[in-house]
């Protein structure tokens, strides 16, 4: 069984749990892989995003704040749009998971209209509110979602 845990980074809270989870499966004797797109990152030999990758997610990040310039609310709360098309999706599908574990998904990270193209099953671990909120990472003063 091959596990993919997707985060935008591994440095948050989040990415910490996914790591910890990823090594727990690792000794267990399950084929689990870490996607992490900030470049920032240190990961264990299973990182599988590519310079290109990791060049996208430095201004995917600025692109999918793009639309909170005519929603001046968001710019005051921590908001993702995730709206943005990038490699992802394919970076994913070419490891052949046999599971993909969400979580932080934020800044571009994962466009949600893309889950529908994923051909296995999701988990997705809420470290956050964006699932719920439709952007807003936590509440602070966010509350007509």
């Amino acid at each position: 069984m091959r596990v993919v845990h997707v985060s935008y980074s591994v440095k948050g809270g989040a990415g910490r749990a996914a790591l910890r989870l990823h090594q727990n499966l690792i000794d267990l004797g399950t084929d689990s892989l870490i996607f992490a797109l900030d470049e920032g990152t240190t990961l264990p030999p299973s990182f599988q995003s590519g310079p290109l990758d990791r060049f996208l997610a430095r201004y995917m990040k600025n692109i999918d704040k793009l639309p909170n310039k005519w929603h001046p609310g968001h710019a005051r709360v921590s908001w993702s749009n995730n709206w943005a098309p990038n490699l992802t999706l394919r970076r994913i599908s070419e490891l052949k998971p046999n599971i993909v574990h969400l979580h932080f998904i934020g800044a571009g990270t994962f466009p949600i209209r893309d889950f529908q193209s994923l051909q296995c099953p999701i988990v997705w671990t809420l470290h956050d509110m964006l699932a719920f909120t439709g952007g807003c990472h936590y509440t602070g003063g966010c509350e007509r979602f």
